[in-house]
């Protein structure tokens, strides 16, 4: 069944990458209207390629970089922010000191050193394809990139700063003013900071090509024969339950010991292992963490949430025994970390510094040293073209405005659109899941991501409805954005439920031999236990609030015109 989705997603960069510029520009003499596009921000980038012919499948590559679509006033931008060691209360890491292409976007050590020497509690995630996850953080709290930019800053354990102080310090700068206005309107704010550190991450740590990425396009002799049985066990034994999709993983939360408890064996948990847990407050969401991506995995090591395993061949032997129940031999092992090996290439993040970018090795940048042989599109056109004749300034500002309104009540009925639409779309994609059409959670995630953005941006209406009409409007925005949030957690049992009944499957029908056979019970009792839940939950969605509560933010807008 082929997949409907039809993105105008660009290879690395989302059109939010690019469109947003143009959109802001049109809007800055708006602020209802930009605040209205910050919430919309663009589609995430997991449904990405959904036309491919691989789409349906476990694995669906990652769109290819279109180099001439960059901004490179924005990614010169957000290099210099990723690199700015004043974030951190006492000047002493920024975003790159835990991030660092040369580790695969990680550290590589088992927790990251923060401001004032003080340890993290939980191991680094990589930023390598990181634009492609569902969500960010261990615990999935940030819904975008842009979000997850913001955590760190204030974080106790990070960069202990606070974001008033940041946004001055980088006012009083005027080298960041002058980058600031070259991207944005309106300048230095909160917002644009997170939009431009998300933006450069999205193409300096997106990797669309590999061993692996050739062999799906068709390329012979991409993987060796230890890597192809490797990615046969991979899928007989069932890491492809959970590590699925266009990034491998990032689609899913998942308990870690869901076949044989983990902690037992190894040691007692404490808080920092309660991961989703911490979200919630429910017992079922004890040491639930993001599933995640496995593209790059050989070099972030260590593994794991607490960045207790050293090397990939022990990740995915305690994998296997905790999360699938089986005890695999060491040339499974072998053949499964070969065919990981092949999920990589050359270090990530070195580019933009090899180029002479960033504060302080900027060298003739901005001079025009990337613009020059790599045709790097907006605002990367060389000399400006001489301005033409111009309106006159009042009439000119008069019709701005009169457009800015007509767009922003055109996006606005859009946005109602896809509301009213989002529930309807989950249940089919839910349904598809659970029928084995699809066999990756990413079309899932992205239709839950496409409500959540269009629920954040109807508390921003037109300014052409009244005082009123708009508050009614926030309110009702806000009580369909609180039910949006919480479908987070049905679409979440409902994919755990679904992942385990096919590792349970998997046990079912195992006839090789396995020492840990019975101690993860009974899979086919298991079996049907989650199937159960996914059919609960998948009745759950059918009957959430909020078909009524879109009805009830269209009436209001509908009243109110």
């Amino acid at each position: 069944m082929a997949h409907t989705h039809k993105l105008l997603l660009m290879a690395l960069v989302s059109a939010g990458c690019l469109g947003s510029a143009v959109a802001q520009e049109t809007a800055s003499d708006d602020p209802v209207y930009r605040a209205f596009l910050a919430a919309l921000g663009e589609p995430a980038l997991i449904g990405a390629n959904a036309d491919h012919a691989l789409a349906n499948s476990a694995y669906r590559p990652i769109p290819a970089l279109r180099v001439d679509e960059l901004d490179a006033n924005k990614m010169r931008l957000g290099f210099d922010l990723f690199h700015e060691n004043r974030f951190a209360i006492d000047q002493s890491v920024g975003c790159n000191s835990c991030h660092s292409g040369m580790f695969g976007g990680t550290d590589g050590r088992k927790v990251s050193t923060g401001a004032r020497g003080q340890l993290g509690n939980l191991n680094a995630p990589t930023t390598f394809n990181a634009a492609f996850n569902f969500r960010q953080f261990w615990d999935g709290r940030a819904v975008t990139l842009a979000d997850q930019a913001l955590g760190p800053i204030e974080n106790e354990l990070e960069m202990a700063h606070e974001l008033p102080a940041v946004i001055d310090m980088l006012r009083q700068d005027e080298r960041y003013s002058a980058e600031f206005a070259a991207v944005y309107p309106d300048g230095i704010t909160v917002n644009n900071m997170a939009d431009a550190i998300a933006y450069f991450q999205r193409v300096n740590f997106t990797r669309p090509t590999t061993p692996f990425v050739r062999h799906l396009a068709g390329e012979e002799g991409q993987l060796s024969e230890q890597a192809l049985r490797g990615l046969q066990r991979f899928e007989d034994v069932g890491c492809v339950t959970c590590h699925n999709g266009i990034n491998l993983g990032g689609n899913s939360y998942q308990q870690l010991g869901s076949a044989l408890d983990y902690f037992v064996e190894h040691r007692t948990d404490g808080p920092n292992d309660n991961g989703v847990f911490n979200r919630t407050g429910r017992e079922s969401d004890k040491h639930v963490f993001k599933v995640p991506t496995l593209h790059g995995v050989a070099e972030t090591a260590p593994y794991f949430h607490d960045g207790s395993v050293d090397t990939l061949e022990a990740a995915i032997e305690e994998m296997a025994e905790h999360q699938l129940g089986r005890m695999l031999s060491q040339q499974d092992i072998d053949d499964i970390a070969a065919f990981l090996n092949s999920l990589g290439g050359r270090p990530m993040g070195m580019a933009m510094g090899s180029m002479g970018m960033g504060r302080g090795m900027r060298g003739g940048m901005m001079g025009g040293g990337m613009n020059g042989g790599m045709g790097m599109g907006r605002g990367m056109q060389g000399t400006p073209a001489p301005a033409e004749p111009t309106a006159d300034p009042a009439t000119e500002s008069s019709d701005t405005a009169m457009n800015n309104t007509a767009l922003h009540q055109a996006q606005y009925q859009d946005a109602l659109r896809a509301v009213a639409q989002a529930r309807d779309k989950m249940v089919a994609e839910m349904q598809r899941i659970q029928r084995n059409d699809v066999a990756h959670f990413d079309f899932l995630q992205y239709e839950h991501l496409e409500l959540i953005r269009h629920a954040r941006a109807l508390a921003y209406p037109p300014v052409t409805v009244d005082a009123d009409t708009q508050q009614k409007l926030q309110d009702s925005a806000a009580q369909l954005l609180t039910a949006t949030h919480e479908l987070e957690w049905v679409i979440a049992d409902f994919v755990r439920a679904e992942a385990m009944s096919r590792v349970m499957e998997r046990l079912a029908n195992n006839e090789e031999p396995n020492s840990l056979e019975g101690q993860a019970g009974d899979p086919v009792q298991r079996r049907a236990q989650y199937q159960a839940a996914s059919v609960a939950m998948l009745a759950a969605m059918q009957t959430s609030a909020i078909q009524a509560l879109a009805q009830t933010v269209n009436e209001v807008y509908a009243a109110g015109i």
